[in-house]
């Protein structure tokens, strides 16, 4: 095992979510049904939550005792622990900032959350939603730093970005446009990789981003010291990526621990 991964492995045995992995390299999230897009839930707030009759089946809270930062509870204030074991938070930076994934917003009295946790999705009324202070947030929205919340933009200043496509790569052009012409494939910084990608973005066309790319290369060396990391510069490269795809779907994205 690498120190990398044995770090990151006794820091989710302990519970050191908050803290990020040493070489500061964002793992891809996986392709899972992302949907399409967030709510955010400002802290000590509490909301509703519906089945898909439209018939009240519990209620979520923020708040710092829980796991991810939230409790599900249902009419009887029992916390249901099945919603820890489906993941049905996208994290943002960390488990401290989780933010619950919207399946579809089509619906003109709620979002449906909760796709993978119950059959049909739980809903979140909208109006309630509002009256919260909760915001439903694209993912474009959150990459690019667009009428977002303080909280999460206050992450954004030391987040780390990279590609996130498992066992792929993102095209690197030279405009931001699939007719560019192709710089460089940015894998993704699956484990098994010797190299690895850091992303900065610079400007923002549509869904594409200007970006300045570092790459590393994992060297073993013999006395790291108090270096943690074995990964070093090797080249940077300048080009467009499409940040965001047609469904929504974020090709590249922030580093979390434990990842």
């Amino acid at each position: 095992m690498s120190l990398l991964s044995l770090f990151l492995a006794i820091n989710t045995f302990l519970g050191l979510s908050t803290v990020e992995n040493p070489c500061n390299f964002m793992y891809p999230r996986g392709t899972a049904n992302w949907g399409v897009g967030v709510l955010w839930l400002p802290w000590d707030s509490e909301i509703g939550l519906y089945n898909d009759k439209g018939k009240k089946f519990g209620k979520l809270r923020r708040n710092f005792r829980s796991w991810s930062n939230f409790e599900v509870l249902d009419l009887n204030n029992v916390e249901l622990t099945k919603f820890k074991e489906n993941y049905d938070f996208e994290w943002v930076g960390g488990y401290d900032l989780s933010l619950i994934k919207v399946f579809d917003r089509s619906n003109d009295k709620y979002f449906k959350v909760f796709g993978n946790s119950e059959k049909n999705g739980l809903w979140i009324s909208k109006n309630e939603a509002e009256d919260e202070g909760v915001k439903f947030l694209t993912y474009e929205s959150i990459l690019f730093n667009h009428e977002i919340p303080v909280e999460i933009s206050k992450f954004r200043e030391s987040a780390n970005i990279g590609v996130n496509i498992e066992k792929s790569c993102l095209n690197l052009r030279t405009i931001p446009s699939k007719t560019g012409n192709k710089i460089i494939c940015i894998p993704g910084n699956d484990w098994d990789f010797k190299k690895l990608a850091h992303l900065e973005i610079l400007k923002q066309n549509g869904k594409w981003a200007l970006v300045k790319v570092t790459f590393s290369e994992w060297r073993e060396i013999k006395d790291e010291g108090e270096n943690d990391c074995s990964y070093f510069e090797i080249k940077k490269e300048k080009g467009w990526v499409k940040a965001i795809d047609d469904n929504g779907f974020p090709n590249i994205w922030f580093s979390v621990s434990a990842y």
